[in-house]
């Protein structure tokens, strides 16, 4: 008897221990948990705040906006995917199309024309400048098709880039933000042509003296040239400078006679044999910073010509 109390005993902690090792016992339910204290509590809190805000967000922008568009982009970045179909409100916008840009005196015009799937009331265009390091340089936010912009900086590559923009206003908590979506980008580049040039002559003492050249305007100068010095108030910077000579083909004019010793005039005007000769000539290689920081290296001829 008592042998078979004791088996009975073995069998039914055998039985709890499987019981417990295979199926445990249910969870308590949420509001039977304990409290949470320290960072676990915190983050627990954060966590159902935010989805508590998710939820009030949501709801204000399904009321402010009707279903039926894309994602929107605000001025903070993406909204979250979990509110993505509250940012309906916005139709889809196309890029500008036949983005131009022609150089002018002084700048680049740059004119477009607005896509024809595109909403007219609210519509505006971001214009952006960007330079040869991929540098964002300036930007504008405007409402018509044309632009006229007074680059800084000649002879160095410009890229620009025109997207349509659409932006609402958004009433939440009492805060007013504002979304803004844009279309994908027109992009074109240019180069203005470098307009402004120098020009260089030698002192009696042996001084290198530049004069610098504008259409349009006086000239400037003459300057000494100075390795590590400015030119005058032109913003331009001496790098350094060499001299040389080269040779160089001369055209020589010689007047023509006939046999009498008259001078021969063709068509109102003294003729002359024209011909080649060689000749050497000074020249200097300048290294130069513009007022912009870019450099530029250039070959002039200077002095008088030498007979060979």
């Amino acid at each position: 008897m008592k042998l078979a109390l004791h088996l009975l005993g073995a069998l039914c902690v055998t039985a709890a221990l499987v019981r417990l090792a295979f199926f445990p016992a249910p969870a308590a339910p949420v509001d039977e948990l304990a409290p949470l204290w320290g960072p676990e509590a915190e983050t627990q809190e954060s966590v159902l705040n935010a989805v508590e805000r998710s939820a009030v967000l949501q709801e204000e922008l399904h009321r402010a906006f009707p279903p039926g568009g894309g994602l929107v982009r605000n001025q903070f970045g993406d909204a979250s995917q979990a509110a993505a179909p509250a940012f309906a409100g916005f139709p889809a916008l196309h890029a500008p199309q036949d983005l131009r840009a022609s150089a002018q005196e002084g700048g680049v015009r740059l004119s477009w024309r607005a896509h024809p799937q595109n909403p007219v009331e609210g519509l505006v265009y971001r214009v952006e400048r960007w330079n040869a390091a991929g540098e964002l340089e300036a930007d504008w936010v405007q409402e018509g098709l044309e632009r006229l912009d007074l680059l800084p900086c000649e002879g160095i590559p410009y890229a620009y880039r025109v997207a349509a923009q659409l932006s609402r206003e958004l009433e939440l908590g009492g805060e007013t933000q504002e979304l803004i979506r844009r279309s994908p980008s027109a992009r074109t580049s240019v180069r203005l042509e470098r307009r402004t040039s120098w020009e260089a002559r030698e002192s009696a003492d042996g001084r290198l003296l530049l004069t610098l050249k504008r259409p349009g305007s006086p000239d400037e100068g003459p300057f000494e040239a100075i390795p590590g010095q400015a030119l005058g108030g032109s913003g331009w910077i001496v790098e350094s400078w060499t001299k040389g000579e080269t040779e160089v083909q001369h055209l020589a004019r010689t007047p023509r006679f006939d046999e009498l010793g008259r001078r021969i005039v063709i068509d109102g005007r003294p003729a002359s044999r024209v011909r080649e000769e060689p000749r050497m000539r000074a020249f200097v290689t300048l290294s130069l910073l513009d007022p912009c920081g870019y450099p530029l290296r250039e070959n002039l001829f200077l002095g008088e010509e030498a007979p060979r």
